[in-house]
């Protein structure tokens, strides 16, 4: 067994990844096959905030353990279809981005339970959010938002289905 496959070997027991402010412009690339996402299997927690980074790898659905997602700060304007394989999610950060919808995927994260989508370019509110059934706090400030009878709307949709899973 060479340096190398030691240093992957240790890398494969980290729980937090803690990166912020460091111009990266990927996340785990093609430059290093030889570091994927399953050497970070037992990731629990990963701050990427003030980067550069346009996207994430598809890859990311791979981290199970993965519980808090920090990329405020960056030039993402689209999450992979894979973010919806990441059950253990209970924190997301995407604040500070080019987001102008968010799509159905983030729906499938059945724990998230805080939402940070402030800063971005949302002119309405993303409708997968009434699906996000565990969702605790969400964050849509400084937004382009025009209507805010639809938030109320909402809100009233996750109370009600709240109510309902407590009842049952």
């Amino acid at each position: 067994m060479g340096l190398g496959d030691t240093l992957f070997l240790q890398l494969s027991y980290l729980t937090s990844i803690t990166l912020p402010r460091n111009k990266l412009t990927h996340f785990l690339t093609y430059k290093l096959p030889q570091l994927s996402m399953i050497h970070f299997r037992y990731i629990k927690e990963i701050n990427l905030s003030g980067n550069k980074l346009v996207g994430l790898p598809v890859e990311i659905g791979h981290l199970k353990s993965l519980r808090i997602l920090n990329l405020c700060e960056n030039n993402i304007f689209r999450l992979p279809s894979s973010i919806r394989q990441l059950n253990s999610l209970t924190e997301l950060d995407l604040s500070k981005n080019n987001f102008s919808e968010l799509g159905d995927d983030l729906a499938y994260c059945v724990r998230l339970s805080s939402l940070n989508l402030s800063k971005n370019l949302f002119r309405s509110i993303p409708y997968s959010i009434s699906n996000m059934t565990s969702l605790t706090s969400l964050n849509l400030s400084f937004n382009m938002l025009f209507h805010m009878a639809v938030l109320i709307i909402i809100i009233i949709i996750i109370t009600i289905t709240l109510c309902i899973l407590i009842l049952f």
